[in-house]
């Protein structure tokens, strides 16, 4: 393993922002403090500036304060907390991107500042000791690790095998998939079915053929979230369906609870959805950018598709498409996967002679 390849300026707010999200939102230990990471990653960010050699454009600077302006528009109309999110994503981005930032550094980054972080949160608790027995929902045994609730260890365990398989499995396969079978056991016992459905998702798209994996990434990839959202808004249709709300644990009657109270003008303008509980990227994006905000999205997709994708960034890609169809994944900030799937979209897929931002 080639750990001079991670960068300090890259690690270390990747490792606050995981951080921040282990020990503050899944297992709470920081109380209300991991809105004082964000600001302090922000400062962070901006003093490593200071000692990385970058060459601005004034033209993609521009950009990025459009884009700034446009998500500061649907403040009037939107869940403030899910723009700040895009808002606070976009500038992490751009930081990534202005000090030459490629996939590789910031896989390598997330692989060790994750693994780090859960080093520390294994320390935490055998310190201050943490309820490890189960928790019986419905006819479901549940395992929540120090955790706020179940779902919450699933993506944290999902997170780290993705890591692990992307980035270590070709080094070292021998100790991948020693280090992935702990967090499958995590999943399994968590009683996460998104992080299961997602992992094999990613799994079985890493294994298809070469001619499989050109027709899926050239006809399928850039319409997969589309579908995904008009998947979402039909489940609001089968509200009353016992079946479906079984399976889906309540989800198309938590989606039509939120899009009853909506008008046409929220469909173009964005919508408010704090004080509802929609498990869903998808309607969470959509009405917090609007329609313009997923056309730029599908735009800068369309226009990553056709640069050079592994089969396992295209693996990677469906698999959170998947994830966000059944949690609001996509709409947070912390998660070291969030921040590589979102820059495989919009950052620097390979090196480049000149830092150009």
């Amino acid at each position: 393993m080639n750990i001079a390849r991670v960068k300090l300026h890259v690690f270390i707010p990747v490792f606050l922002l995981f951080f921040s999200y282990t020990f503050g939102v899944a297992s709470n230990a920081l109380g209300d403090k991991p809105l004082l990471f964000r600001v302090a990653i922000l400062l962070v960010c901006a003093s490593l500036l200071l000692l990385v050699k970058v060459k601005i454009n004034l033209v993609k600077l521009a950009g990025l304060l459009c884009l700034l302006i446009f998500f500061i528009s649907y403040f009037i109309n939107s869940n403030a907390v899910l723009l700040l999110n895009f808002i606070y994503l976009s500038v992490i981005l751009y930081y990534f991107y202005v000090t030459d930032v490629d996939k590789d550094d910031l896989l390598a980054s997330a692989f060790y500042a994750s693994y780090a972080v859960i080093l520390l949160y294994i320390l935490y608790s055998l310190t201050v000791g943490i309820d490890l027995s189960p928790v019986v929902i419905g006819d479901r045994t549940r395992y929540y690790f120090g955790f706020v609730n179940p779902n919450k260890v699933g993506i944290v365990a999902f997170s780290l095998i993705i890591l692990t398989i992307t980035f270590l499995i070709k080094r070292n396969p021998f100790l991948g998939f020693a280090l992935c079978m702990p967090f499958l056991a995590a999943i399994i016992l968590s009683g996460s079915r998104t992080a299961l459905y997602s992992l094999c998702v990613f799994l079985l798209i890493s294994c298809v053929s070469q001619y499989h994996f050109r027709f899926i990434l050239k006809k399928f990839i850039v319409v997969t979230p589309l579908l995904f959202l008009a998947c979402s808004l039909l489940l609001n249709y089968y509200h009353n369906d016992n079946y479906l709300n079984n399976i889906l644990s309540n989800r198309p009657l938590d989606i039509h609870n939120f899009l009853s109270t909506l008008n046409s003008n929220n469909y173009v303008f964005g919508a408010n959805s704090d004080g509802f509980r929609v498990d869903n990227s998808y309607l969470l994006s959509y009405f917090s950018v609007g329609p313009l905000g997923w056309i730029f999205f599908i735009f800068f997709l369309a226009k990553a598709v056709r640069q050079d994708l592994s089969r396992v960034d295209v693996a990677f890609i469906y698999s959170m498409f998947a994830y966000g169809f059944m949690e609001g994944v996509l709409v947070r900030v912390e998660f070291p996967i969030i921040l590589y799937f979102y820059y495989l979209i919009f950052g620097r897929i390979s090196k480049k002679p000149k830092i150009e931002a």
